[in-house]
């Protein structure tokens, strides 16, 4: 069975990734694409390998790699893309050559109806991803299933045309946390992700976390590592902690440096449990401080494998009290990993989602 799956990535990190790795945009379509799947960005949702190892014959395209997408078009007597058109007409050829049974796509806002209903082959599975801000009009009428693992959004997106909605969360690869294992601590309080006008309680708890170590409980060291498209939305409070985005291994690095990984989640998050920091953070290893949910818990187990906090107050407090509680922090920590590894591996989301195709597709 044919398995192709779609993705864009941030341009500043595929900007920085080849910039790192001189002349990787010579090498084969094939291994440029494996040298970014193996950096681990986005690592919780990236499927094809693991379906791979399943038998599947896969394709794995990130749409606005240009390096890797020019590279591909030469290997198949096409010529180079000079425009966003031409490089969205060159997916459509992918798929149309490729022809696979199953087509992922992450970046749906992306696929509209439209869009799919033009390709000369017709996937007969088409599974789509989102659990972020939807938005509007968009037609997701093609898309045989959208995947989240948000509930708000699975209600959302068949009000959107998607044919049917299914729970399905992130699950963290294995070979991240082998690659950040040796990281030392570093930092006190890490938090790592955008700030968009969408995530206006992220910006007000992080600047109150700022602003703690000025308090009379004493000193720790805060460290944010924030992607912000508008450079205007970033408060004088954050700018002093601020080192900057990271991505793929250096983002986990960056995780796994951390005595505590604060996670808040985006605004519209209907159930503030299972994004993919979430995964992310436990799965190297590190002790994430993350917002109360009834189903967090039933993933993993506050004050065992994660610590969870309702308010702004609770959330400072456990800072302080953790910091001050190596111990009992990575020990918790420890049993975070353990129960990320054994039960939400990626080795584990590719047999949920071979179960699911082989129920779609009969």
């Amino acid at each position: 069975m044919r398995f192709m799956q779609i993705n864009q990535f941030y341009s500043a990190y595929l900007d920085q990734f080849y910039a790192a790795r001189p002349g990787l945009a010579e090498q084969p379509f094939q291994d440029q694409i494996a040298a970014i799947l193996a950096d681990g960005s986005g690592g919780v949702h990236m499927r094809s390998r693991h379906m791979a190892a399943l038998g599947y014959d896969c394709l794995h395209v990130v749409s606005n790699c240009i390096p890797a997408q020019f590279r591909w078009a030469a290997e198949n007597g096409l010529p180079v893309p000079q425009s966003y058109q031409d490089l969205e007409r060159l997916v459509a050829h992918q798929i149309d050559r490729f022809r696979p049974d199953v087509l992922y796509l992450l970046d749906t806002v992306a696929w509209g109806a439209e869009r799919i209903r033009a390709l000369a082959h017709r996937p007969p599975l088409v599974l789509g991803w989102n659990a972020a801000v939807i938005p509007a009009p968009v037609d997701w009428s093609e898309i045989d299933v959208m995947l989240s693992s948000d509930e708000g959004c699975l209600r959302l997106v068949v009000e959107y045309g998607a044919k049917s909605s299914r729970f399905f969360r992130p699950h963290f690869p294995a070979f991240i946390a082998a690659a950040a294992a040796d990281q030392p601590k570093q930092w006190d309080v890490v938090f790592t992700g955008q700030i968009t006008p969408d995530h206006g309680d992220r910006i007000h708890r992080l600047c109150e976390v700022a602003k703690a170590p000025m308090s009379a409980r004493g000193e720790f060291t805060p460290a944010f590592f924030l992607a912000q498209p508008n450079p205007r939305l970033m408060p004088a409070g954050l700018c002093q902690y601020d080192h900057g985005s990271v991505w793929g291994m250096e983002m986990y690095r960056v995780m796994k440096s951390a005595r505590i990984m604060l996670n808040v989640h985006i605004d519209m998050a209907a159930k503030k449990s299972l994004n993919m920091r979430t995964f992310e953070t436990i799965g190297t290893g590190s002790f994430l401080l993350t917002e109360y949910s009834d189903v967090l818990e039933e993933y993993f187990i506050s004050g065992q494998e994660v610590e969870t906090y309702r308010t702004l107050d609770e959330m400072i407090d456990k800072i302080y009290y953790y910091l001050d509680h190596e111990r009992e922090r990575e020990a918790i920590a420890r049993r975070g990993q353990q129960r990320c590894l054994r039960d939400y591996s990626a080795e584990q989301g590719a047999l949920e989602l071979d179960q699911m195709i082989r129920e779609h597709l009969g």
